[in-house]
């Protein structure tokens, strides 16, 4: 299982900044280049993050508003966020999502599925 406690620049001080800036906790369910290369350690590069879901809705707009491509975070960065309209993921897979980083950031908690 991995173990990094967060995850490498730019990608954490991009979230760190994110972070600031949100009033209540989010849950970020992520997919793909993001999860394989920060969580799961594969050699390969990405700029985006991809997100299937953001819980509770009302935090999305923040969010994309500063971290989707051409956001103010996103430009300091040169990372983003990218919302995933078209995916394909196993039947209730909310039951396998487990968290990356627990306990990095104060308001996102990013998520991903188990490998299994």
């Amino acid at each position: 299982m991995p173990s990094n406690r967060r995850p490498l620049d730019p990608w954490d001080s991009f979230l760190e900044d994110l972070d600031s800036a949100m009033s209540s906790s989010v849950r970020l369910d992520c997919i793909g280049g993001f999860v394989v290369t920060q969580f799961y350690g594969l050699e390969r590069s990405t700029s985006d993050m991809d997100v299937i879901e953001l819980a509770p809705r009302e935090a999305a707009d923040t969010i994309m508003t500063l971290a989707m491509r051409g956001g103010s975070l996103a430009r300091k960065h040169l990372v983003c966020i990218d919302r995933v309209g078209v995916a394909i993921v196993p039947v209730n897979y909310e039951e396998r999502l487990i968290e990356m980083f627990p306990g990095a950031y104060r308001h996102l908690c990013l998520m991903a599925l188990d490998p299994l």
